[in-house]
């Protein structure tokens, strides 16, 4: 992921959380930031505008907002 993307999060990490109501499965954002922590990284997200969802997440628990994500139900 790089500036600019627009993301999701992933269906598989809102499935691990148990998020299926409420804000966080239908937020939308762009990324204003990338940065290393580690052997991961770490993006800054503008959730358009909704400021209760952290805006701080790991790449691995989000999806680029094009992207279709395969089903596995």
């Amino acid at each position: 992921m790089k500036r600019g993307d627009r993301v999701k999060y992933s269906v598989r990490w809102l499935r691990a959380a148990g998020l299926y109501t409420g804000p966080v499965p239908f937020a939308r954002g762009t990324v204003v930031a990338v940065e290393q922590f580690g052997d991961r990284k770490l993006v800054t997200v503008d959730w358009d505008g909704n400021d209760d969802i952290p805006t701080r997440v790991l790449v691995s628990n989000l999806a680029l907002e094009a992207d279709l994500e395969t089903r596995d139900w």
